[in-house]
């Protein structure tokens, strides 16, 4: 068996691990390839759930890539720690509902994406 095999094999034992890993990790951590999130160096699709922190510790955003692209819901929060935006992603595209909130944590607005497109169907609540 020459080197360069048993390094593949290595590599294919390795990376299941990596691709779809229980660890939330940070979006920061990997490469974005046209709209496609890579482990760096190798360019292999991450499957997993991601999350960023802002300086003061407080959740960011939290969502999920599969196959490298955002998957199901993000919630995304403001730096005191409110949620502003609950969105869906299907195949790396907005799909689906999506609530924007007020400051106060109220919902503002919602409406649905079809394929990373405004259907313009969108509630307005006042608070």
């Amino acid at each position: 068996m020459r080197i360069g095999d048993i390094f593949l094999i290595f590599l294919m034992i390795l990376f299941p691990i990596h691709l779809s890993s229980n660890e939330i990790i940070s979006l920061k951590s990997l490469e974005n390839i046209d709209g496609i999130f890579t482990i760096k160096k190798t360019k292999i699709p991450f499957t997993g759930n991601v999350k960023e922190f802002y300086q003061n510790k407080k959740i960011k955003f939290i969502g999920s890539l599969i196959k490298g692209e955002k998957a199901g819901e993000w919630k995304h929060f403001e730096e005191n720690g409110v949620i502003w935006l609950l969105e869906n992603y299907k195949s790396g595209k907005k799909f689906g509902p999506y609530i924007r909130y007020h400051i106060n944590g109220l919902p503002w607005k919602k409406g649905l994406y079809e394929n990373d497109k405004k259907n313009w169907f969108v509630d307005i609540f006042l608070n």
